[in-house]
């Protein structure tokens, strides 16, 4: 390892005269002129790619709506304005546009939208126009010619902006109508299907939206979505599945057990199980088994969370990206989760959509480019191995030092206490904590990325307070390294044995001095 001015993370100066690795595989090296140093290996290394080299958000020519591999590999790409041709070996790209006599970004003709790959040839959908005397077109790309040959529709049926493919047709539905269009892949022939769709009984129809999906599984079975909701409503009114027969043309409504409370976002099929699908909502990861009628939240995540571009590669994880700022892995076995940061000058602004190349490398895409890496060589972050209580503080009391060891007694008058503690990371200062008061409650409390916190008002009595830290993106285990603290708060001087011995006695006393009384009242009567 040597000094690269070019290269921010390269070692700083080459005069090396100390090195030391540490518990976590950090590498500490000392060297003459800039001091103590710390290397590390990433857990993931992925690239960053644009289409256009420029920092500047407003141009859009680098915001992605759709990526497609063909099957030698080459990446066609749907950026804000024409085709990208990204060749398998990378050397080279080339761009093609639908109207090439107007190449700006303002030529809305040119805006594509989705990429199909069709037997040598691209299938092609542009946007939705801005102007409505001007409709958006289907398109043939001949790959080996480099052209665009448009797709006449009837008058009558508009021309759809997302669509999904079979083996054979593509389908999407007409907004608005109970109609669902599949064109053949072999002579692009266009058939009308009926569709099975029931609309609810409702007091205001204008509160509520209907939204129509075309669903394919893994295999290229098709299903017809179709959900209701309420508008301005956290929650979907419901939902349902329909299977649909190429052959006879025909719907067949799928039995599901439908989980309430749930909003449903993007919907994608299973990589590895047919008839299975994942769906982002509100909540988590909702996974659907079409043929048993089951379905399940795999997966809870903060109801603030932005979550996005949902995907299940080939070895059954799952991955999606949190706002713009992160990939997440989960694992549908263990329940693990992970999150890998990106570098904050190294990423799109957003995401929306991702998918798995031959190669087996993960491709998420959006505003700005598109990330690249490969999921088998993703590691994970070590756990953080010391944590240590820093400070305990009751009323003008403070305690520094710290040992799991002993015991911290604390008066009843100052039981509002304070604790600090730390976790020790030097890589990052994003750990994430948990916490418990054993003898008070004994679930674990998400802290975030608080490193104290106030327990207000604690009756009196013995308890273990316990901490864990971990790297942020990293699950918490029964082994993560725990920080021990052994609290008793003493009782309020009315709650103490002498307290008690005083009160019975002030009882007894009572008891004698009224026995007495009484005993002198009654002699005073016998007298008179």
């Amino acid at each position: 390892y040597k000094n690269d001015p070019n290269n921010p993370e390269s070692i700083g100066d080459n005069a090396v005269v100390f090195i030391q690795e540490d518990q976590n595989d950090n590498m500490w090296f000392i060297s003459f002129n800039i001091g103590l140093s710390l290397m590390y290996e990433k857990p993931w290394d992925y690239e960053f790619i644009k289409i256009k080299d420029t920092d500047d958000p407003t141009n859009l020519v680098n915001d992605i709506y759709d990526l497609h591999e063909a099957e030698n590999g080459d990446l066609w790409v749907a950026p804000y304005n024409g085709l990208v041709y990204i060749p398998a070996d990378g050397i080279s790209s080339e761009v093609y546009y639908p109207a090439p006599e107007d190449t700006s970004s303002e030529n809305e003709a040119n805006w594509i939208f989705k990429i199909d790959d069709n037997d040598g040839e691209l299938f092609i959908s542009t946007y939705f126009r801005s102007e409505e005397d001007e409709e958006n077109e289907l398109y043939r790309f001949d790959i080996k010619d480099k052209r665009f040959i448009v797709i006449e529709l009837p008058d009558s049926v508009p021309v759809p902006q997302n669509f999904e493919a079979s083996d054979s047709y593509y389908y999407w539905v007409v907004e608005g109508t109970n109609h669902l269009m599949q064109l053949s892949k072999e002579d692009f022939s266009l058939s009308t299907i009926d569709l099975p769709i029931d609309y609810p009984e409702l007091v205001d129809e204008s509160d509520t939206l209907t939204n129509l999906s075309v669903l394919t599984s893994t295999l290229g079975t098709v299903y017809l979505q179709h959900e209701i909701s309420i508008r301005n409503s956290t929650s979907s009114l419901f939902w349902t599945y329909y299977r649909f027969n190429p052959e006879l043309q025909t719907f067949s409504k799928v039995d599901l057990t439908s989980l309430s409370d749930i909003n449903l976002g993007r919907t994608i099929p299973s990589s590895i199980e047919e008839g299975v699908f994942l769906s982002s909502t509100n909540r988590g990861i909702l996974m659907e088994n079409l043929n048993t009628g089951e379905s399940s939240l795999l997966h809870e995540w903060n109801s603030n969370s932005s979550v996005n571009s949902l995907f299940e590669d080939k070895n059954g994880l799952i991955w999606y990206a949190e706002s713009s700022t992160s990939i997440v892995r989960f694992n549908p076995i263990t329940k693990k989760v992970n999150t890998f940061y990106f570098d904050i000058n190294k990423k799109p602004r957003g995401f929306g959509g991702s998918i798995q190349l031959t190669n087996n490398e993960l491709v998420f895409f959006g505003n700005g480019g598109y990330v690249q890496f490969d999921p088998d060589e993703v590691q994970e972050e070590k756990n953080i191995q010391n944590i240590h209580i820093s400070e305990l503080r009751a009323g003008s009391d403070s305690f520094t030092k710290i040992k799991p060891s002993d015991e911290y007694e604390i008066d009843y008058e100052n039981n509002n206490i304070s604790v600090s503690y730390t976790g020790i990371n030097y890589r990052s200062t994003d750990n994430q904590y948990r916490y418990r008061l054993l003898g008070y409650r004994d679930e674990w409390v998400n802290a975030g990325t608080q490193r104290s916190l106030f327990l207000a008002n604690l009756p009196f009595g013995e308890y273990n307070f316990q901490v864990q830290s971990t790297i942020n993106g990293s699950s918490f285990t029964d082994n993560s390294a725990t920080a021990v603290l052994n609290i008793t708060i003493l009782p309020p001087w009315w709650r103490t044995i002498p307290a008690y011995l005083f009160f019975a006695l002030v009882l007894a006393g009572s008891i004698y001095s009224f026995d007495q009384f009484q005993r002198r009242r009654l002699l005073s009567r016998e007298r008179e």
